[in-house]
């Protein structure tokens, strides 16, 4: 199940973002529907921040935290870059609402576990397709080794997490 809504999920996405690039100002329904999908992403990665162990120590909190906000950093960038305007206007505070519904609900334990598993399987699917789409390409090699450099750290920092500091 968790493999089909990966599937859903990079399919969606791939739909989603043929129907908003370029010209959305004529496709306004698909710019709505794309950024509420990363306002969905926020939740989920707010509900990451929230739902943590509270008796994991501090490095721990530390690394897990630093990455969510390097990533969102570097995801803010891109959609700055993509919509400029409409970003400053409206998206950085819904992700910013995002995140900090996502992180109230971790710690109020609001979502269920198999909804949120399989909330992040879509959203799996549908970070697989970005990569895929703008991380991979040939004619984009200017971006190969900041990726492979952010895969290798989020790998030690998830390596660590799982094996180290527990």
């Amino acid at each position: 199940l968790i493999y089909l809504f990966v599937l859903v999920g990079f399919i969606c996405y791939w739909f989603i973002d043929v129907n908003s690039n370029e010209e959305t100002s004529e496709k306004p329904f698909w710019r709505k529907i794309q950024v509420a999908s990363f306002f969905f992403y926020s939740i989920l990665m707010g509900e990451l921040i929230g739902s943590s162990d509270l008796a994991a120590s501090l490095i721990v909190h530390f690394l897990a935290l630093s990455s969510i906000i390097f990533h969102m950093a570097g995801m803010n960038h891109i959609f700055h870059h993509w919509h400029p305007s409409f970003f400053h206007r409206k998206m950085r505070w819904l992700l910013a609402l995002g995140i900090m519904l996502g992180a109230s609900g971790g710690i109020l334990d609001l979502f269920s576990k198999p909804v949120i598993g399989l909330a992040t399987a879509f959203m799996g699917g549908a970070i697989l397709m970005n990569v895929i789409y703008y991380e991979m390409p040939k004619e984009r090699g200017d971006k190969t080794y900041p990726f492979l450099g952010g895969v290798l750290a989020f790998a030690l920092i998830i390596s660590y997490l799982r094996y180290v500091a527990n």
